[in-house]
């Protein structure tokens, strides 16, 4: 099968998930796992992205091959923790303009600017890609969301520049049903 073909699949699963309820876990793991069996050599996926919780204020999910899937909620009276203030994640919610950060990291040039890199680099990932796509809330005038995820591959060589261009092409597909959901979820935590 080629690159094209699994991703106009993955693409078309997405469009499928939008149109039904479910939970975040499904999905992230139903997208990482297409992504790796199409070939991406995909080891980690992180997702996060803001509530409309009275209490969460952000929640991040973490798919690892082979791996049990992690979810983690970031209680609004909590504050940042250290870890998150040195993240890619807070790197790109500070800087508006920018929305990619990606970190060749089986070159021996390629900067450890962030932490988490040099975990990864340990892990034996080769590369690391994360985007912003931001998305409103559409019943609330002014509150910006978005969702956050990054993908990271142990393939020797890392990622090849088709696979970066689709892994562009199919986030804001993820991120249109990750919209989709928050607002149920939003609804529901109105209702209740």
């Amino acid at each position: 099968m080629t690159e094209t073909s699994v991703v106009q699949q993955i693409s078309d699963w997405l469009i499928a998930r939008g149109l039904e309820a479910g939970s975040y876990d499904d999905l992230l793991t139903g997208f990482c796992e297409r992504l790796d069996a199409g070939g991406f050599g995909l080891r980690r996926s992180m997702m996060a992205m803001r509530t409309l919780h009275p209490t969460i204020d952000a929640r991040s999910l973490i798919w690892r091959r082979g791996a049990p899937l992690e979810t983690e909620n970031f209680m609004s009276a909590e504050g940042p923790t250290e870890n998150f203030l040195r993240s890619p994640i807070a790197y790109l919610l500070e800087n508006e303009d920018l929305y990619e950060i990606h970190r060749p990291l089986h070159r021996a040039d390629c900067p450890l600017d962030f932490p988490v890199l040099a975990e990864l680099k340990d892990e034996g990932v080769a590369d690391y890609l994360i985007l912003k796509v931001s998305f409103p809330v559409a019943s609330l005038k002014g509150y910006q969301s978005g969702m956050l995820i990054s993908w990271s591959c142990d393939a020797p060589g890392g990622f090849t520049d088709s696979q970066l261009a689709s892994l562009r092409r199919l986030a804001p597909r993820f991120a249109l049903v990750i919209s989709n959901r928050l607002l149920r979820e939003v609804t529901i935590n109105v209702l209740d």
